[in-house]
């Protein structure tokens, strides 16, 4: 079995998961998952930072909610306004190109 580096960050975060379940912060996000259950939501936006955590954050809450008959979306991010192209890298413009809407 071959694991790549999403594997790999999820599965960590899933560890480091159930040992901190206890904390204030892990129960309410086990809270807004079971109201998602017991609502019956549909979609869940997910508006993270774009950073390795706020990432790994968004993989793991989609995790979370993989199971449960809810999309699970994220803003759109990319290049900011008034930023330079010459400064963004390969990821930016990967993300600002998948996001991208008609003008």
């Amino acid at each position: 079995m071959v694991l790549n580096d999403r594997d790999l960050l999820a599965r960590h975060l899933a560890e480091a998961a159930k040992a901190r379940r206890r904390e204030p912060q892990a129960r309410a996000l086990w809270q807004r998952v079971e109201r998602v259950r017991a609502v019956g939501i549909s979609e869940v936006i997910m508006g993270s930072n774009p950073t390795l955590e706020g990432d790994g954050t968004a993989l793991y809450i989609s995790n979370l909610l993989a199971d449960l008959p809810v999309e699970v979306t994220r803003l759109a991010r990319g290049i900011t306004v008034g930023s330079v192209l010459e400064f963004a890298n390969k990821e930016i413009l990967s993300d600002a190109l998948s996001g991208r809407q008609k003008f």
